[in-house]
């Protein structure tokens, strides 16, 4: 008995291994084919992305060979008898006749909403322009449409968005560095606010960049200046990119800039609830001067809180 039961396990044995074997293989087939069938899934979904991108460039191409618009284009200026910003507009048009008539119809939205009409004037040839007036209140985008008239038809098309006005000034500023803040907290509730090492770019709404004087670092503790640190030039016209002092947004790769850089400290005494804000602060060549809003944080229990910043910036002063 015990040699039968010998003799069998051999065979019983091998007979494993090959189903061991046809298993594994099975499996293999199995996973390839589900690697088949993804990369299937994969191509397809790439070739439903590639159509509808062709459709939707087709369908903008349609709807761009409908428009009677052809182009339009603004030219922003400090009016510093008004105290606000002059938008030159002109729409060139595909095709008109003598009788064409064309209004700007803008909504600005902000701190305020409003919005308006304005009268076109035409040169002749096909371009329209007209003046826009928006006012410096604060952080504000205006759309803009064009109303076309010809005869007794009447089309409107949009134009788009003005970018943030504050984007549409002579002198704009939106990239730092900085080392910092520190805050050391005392058992009374008070404490000392640090911050140092500053590096800010300076550029305009054209491709030259702006001369700037008075060129300053500032810390203001609830609105009020709490102190300040001369800013010196940082170089010659650069695209300023740092690993360790971020940029917040990026400084923009298409605009040469100049930069300024704060090596020192900018200190003020603080209790819990006091926001403390760091600007920067210079005047353009008419004298205008900017304050351009950097980062600001409120004191709190457990130590400093970050801010985001208001729709008040930047802040001109026109005297």
């Amino acid at each position: 008995m015990e040699g039968k039961r010998d003799w069998m396990r051999g065979p019983t044995l091998a007979l494993c291994v090959v189903l061991l074997l046809l298993s594994l293989g099975q499996r293999r087939r199995i996973s390839d084919l589900e690697q088949d069938v993804w990369n299937a899934q994969n191509s397809i979904m790439d070739n439903v992305s590639s159509l509808e991108a062709q459709v939707a460039a087709l369908r903008s191409d349609l709807e761009s060979a409908d428009h009677l618009v052809l182009d339009w284009s603004c030219t922003p200026a400090l009016n510093r008898e008004r105290r606000g910003l002059d938008v030159e507009v002109t729409v060139k048009l595909k095709e008109w006749t003598e009788d064409t008539a064309l209004e700007l119809l803008w909504t600005s939205r902000g701190s305020t909403d409003s919005k308006g009409s304005l009268p076109m004037a035409y040169d002749g040839t096909g371009s329209f322009t007209g003046k826009l007036e928006i006012p410096l209140d604060g952080s504000r985008i205006v759309s803009l449409d064009a109303a076309i008239q010809n005869g007794d038809t009447r089309r409107q098309e949009s134009l788009g968005d003005l970018r943030d006005t504050a984007m549409l000034l002579p002198v704009q500023c939106d990239s730092y560095g900085i080392s910092g803040p520190e805050y050391e907290q005392s058992k009374d509730g008070g404490g000392v606010f640090t911050i140092s090492n500053f590096h800010t770019g300076v550029y305009g709404y054209f491709e030259k960049v702006p001369r700037t004087t008075d060129n300053t670092f500032r810390l203001l503790r609830n609105g009020k200046l709490a102190a300040e640190l001369a800013a010196e030039p940082g170089g010659e016209e650069s695209n300023y990119a740092d690993g360790e002092l971020s940029a917040e947004p990026a400084a923009r790769s298409d605009q040469a800039q100049g930069d300024y850089v704060g090596n020192g400290e900018l200190t003020a005494e603080c209790r819990t609830g006091d926001v403390l804000t760091w600007t920067f602060f210079c005047r353009d060549e008419s004298g205008v001067g900017y304050e351009f809003f950097l980062k600001e944080w409120t004191v709190g229990e457990d130590g400093l809180a970050q801010n985001a910043p208001g729709m008040e910036w930047p802040k001109l002063t026109w005297d």
